[in-house]
């Protein structure tokens, strides 16, 4: 659906009094920037509103000043009540929201094991998902299997980079194009980066400092990317990718062999460029053969080729989350979900010396990070993917820039993200 359909839908359910009815999961720096964005737009509404702290969630929802009135509730018949009432209730148990009277769940809580249970109940409550990056990394492909059964909408988020990077997937893909890479622009890369290293630039902002070193280390990029491949089928060309650093007028030439003067062994790859401007861009090198096509793009300031680099400068988190909910909802459509089983997937690696008896933090912590790599080969190596790590007991020791296998930990019991994990073969 266009953005003008999408547009004249949002109005006709402003006109109406039938907004789309969202809840939301995570009150955070996504969860509030998607509330404060879905206030200032037509025919959609936020009617709940999940977190730990319902302290939090009231003052994300007083920031608005226009989204009416909110209550505590305490179980589903409460929630429901509230809803019904037209006013927002606010719950500190997520999975309440898979039975509430609503047309979409969206989980801000970048937890990987909460997504993955709240993902399944709502689901299979017929209803559609739109998944943290974490958990869709982790178990997008089982989950996309189960909305599809249902008949409901799985997504990812417009917004975030792998949203972004679909966007502008499509839009090449459509010219005909050949594409050689998708990826993304970024500044600064430290695997050994903890909260306490970004903690500074953590309060500046009022950030969670593990969520900032999740960027920090580059594990969330290697979420991001390993996304994109299972979207798209693009491949990391190495573990971790290649992360080469440039300016914004070398990507194109760096997105080529290496025996043409690029960095990449293949091509039909995700890749990250450090170092490059706008840090927040998200880009697609694309190749054409034909001449005059050539001829044509150099004119209209393109390049030389034979790459050409196609980018858009920023990308806007929470603000644009909307857009993926109207899609999801009005259209049926995923803004960015599995296509098939995962072709790309991410390790666990250790960050410090690990000991036996020690259980690994949370992503984005002091204990390990993230690299992406085939799918196909994190299985056969037995690799711990870095969803299911947060919570598990190392067995033996493990030295700081080894991978984690899954002979080295002892899983937490009862886990939903496990379950899916394993319902999924690599392609």
């Amino acid at each position: 659906m266009t953005g003008y359909r999408l547009q004249k839908e949002l109005a006709a359910r402003e006109k109406a009094k039938n907004p789309v009815k969202i809840g939301v999961a995570g009150a955070g720096f996504l969860g509030r920037g998607l509330v404060n964005q879905i206030s200032q737009m037509q025919g959609l509404r936020v009617v709940a509103l999940a977190t730990r702290r319902p302290e939090q969630a009231e003052a994300v929802l007083n920031q608005t000043g226009k989204t009416g009135k909110h209550r505590r509730c305490h179980d589903l018949e409460s929630l429901q009540k509230t809803i019904a009432c037209g006013e927002i209730g606010v719950v500190s148990d997520p999975l309440l929201l898979a039975g509430a009277d609503l047309d979409i769940v969206v989980d801000c809580t970048g937890d990987p094991e909460t997504g993955a249970a709240l993902g399944y109940a709502v689901i299979n409550a017929g209803r559609n998902f739109i998944a943290n990056p974490e958990t869709d990394a982790t178990a997008g492909a089982a989950l996309k299997t189960l909305a599809d059964k249902a008949g409901v909408v799985y997504s990812g988020a417009d917004g975030d980079e792998p949203g972004v990077i679909m966007n502008l997937y499509h839009y090449v893909s459509l010219l005909g194009l050949e594409i050689v890479a998708a990826g993304k622009f970024k500044g600064y890369l430290n695997h050994f980066a903890t909260p306490a290293t970004v903690k500074k630039w953590a309060g500046h902002f009022g950030q969670n400092p593990y969520k900032v070193a999740s960027f920090a280390d580059g594990t969330k990029m290697n979420i991001e990317m390993a996304i994109v491949a299972n979207a798209t089928g693009l491949l990391p060309d190495t573990r971790g990718m290649n992360c080469p650093r440039g300016t914004l007028e070398e990507v194109a030439r760096l997105m080529q062999k290496r025996e043409d003067g690029g960095v990449l062994s293949g091509t039909g790859v995700v890749e990250v460029v450090l170092e490059a401007e706008p840090s927040g861009a998200v880009f697609v090198v694309a190749t054409v053969s034909h001449p005059q096509i050539r001829k044509d793009l150099q004119y209209l300031k393109m390049g030389d080729g034979p790459n050409y680099l196609f980018y858009r400068p920023y990308h806007l988190c929470g603000m644009e989350l909307g857009i993926a909910i109207a899609r999801a909802v009005l259209a049926g459509e995923a803004t960015i979900a599995p296509s098939g089983s995962p072709v790309a997937e991410v390790l666990a690696v250790a960050k410090r010396n690990l000991r036996p008896g020690e259980v690994l933090d949370q992503i984005g912590g002091y204990t390990f990070y993230g690299l992406i790599d085939r799918a196909a080969v994190v299985r056969k190596e037995n690799l711990l993917p870095v969803g299911l790590a947060p919570g598990a007991r190392v067995l033996r020791p493990v030295k700081a820039g080894h991978p984690l296998t899954m002979d080295d930990v002892e899983l937490k019991p009862g886990s939903v993200l496990r379950q899916l994990y394993l319902q999924t073969q690599p392609a």
